[in-house]
């Protein structure tokens, strides 16, 4: 995929090992936990020194919240997303009423 940066989803070690093979330069890791992550992280440094390639971007997604992100911080991960920060704020209902009055 000359001149393409490929992301790829996995959601298991077996997908993240399937997409490095395939020349994937960013992995999503989805709803993996900590030691799965670090795990992640240990096959993509390995697959990149066993090519001669940069190793892959890998991000962590699915499941993160603020109350757990202390536990991925630490893992050897790229990036941290979180839907959880916005997903569960809280709605706050405000409304607009124009008062038009003839001159």
């Amino acid at each position: 995929w000359p001149g393409r940066t490929v992301h790829v989803e996995c959601d298991s070690l077996d997908q993240a090992r399937q997409a490095l093979d395939a020349g994937a330069d960013a992995l999503l890791l989805d709803n993996m936990t900590p030691d799965e992550v670090r795990e992640a992280v240990a096959v993509a440094d390995t697959h990149a020194a066993a090519t001669g390639t940069r190793r892959a971007l890998l991000e962590i997604s699915g499941g993160i919240t603020a109350a757990n992100v202390g536990d991925y911080a630490h893992t050897g991960a790229d990036v941290v997303s979180s839907g959880a920060l916005t997903n569960s704020a809280p709605v706050l209902d405000i409304g607009l009423d124009i008062d038009v009055h003839p001159a």
